[in-house]
């Protein structure tokens, strides 16, 4: 619940974790929950798994404030449902990004806060990036990586789409 005396603790620069490419059984559907702390209003990417090369990935991060669940699912097309909380308060806020589908979702705090419809339902996210904790591998040309500044605690990936009753549990 981010009261956990043990986190990642990342500075917005160079820090991040790398966790191979594996894809860790998400195909088609993944729900990506972390609790995290930060007061940084960049683009700034908690977990990553996303290869737009690929045209295939996921990531949960926060831009401008707000938390926000994006990624490409195979259709060449770019997706981001981002939330209207804004989270960047210092303070800690839990965050679920769920995408089933055609179907897109961000919680905030055990709210949903936000949905995007994809006019398809191709959902491929596997590819041969690693994912990673704290930054995006790919965007070295897109602002350095778009490293997190700030704490994140308790990461979870699970390779189906979390229902309320899930993440009041988390």
């Amino acid at each position: 619940d981010g009261n956990d005396p043990v986190c990642y603790q990342f500075n917005g620069e160079d820090a991040y974790v790398d966790l191979s490419s594996d894809d860790r059984g998400v195909v088609d559907q993944v729900s990506v929950s972390a609790w995290v702390k930060t007061t940084d209003d960049k683009r700034q990417f908690i977990v990553c798994k996303y290869y737009s090369e690929e045209d295939k990935g996921y990531f949960l991060a926060v831009d401008d404030g707000k938390a926000l669940i994006g990624g490409r699912n195979g259709s060449g097309a770019f997706f981001q449902c981002y939330s209207s909380a804004v989270i960047n308060d210092g303070k800690w806020h839990h965050l679920v990004g769920i995408i089933d589908g055609n179907n897109w979702e961000i919680w905030v705090d055990c709210s949903l806060d936000n949905t995007l419809q994809s006019p398809n339902a191709t959902t491929l996210l596997t590819n041969s990036h690693p994912m990673t904790i704290g930054n995006w591998p790919e965007g070295e040309g897109l602002g350095n990586g778009r490293f997190f500044n700030g704490l994140i605690d308790e990461i979870r990936v699970y390779n189906k789409p979390l229902v309320m009753d899930d993440i009041l549990l988390l």
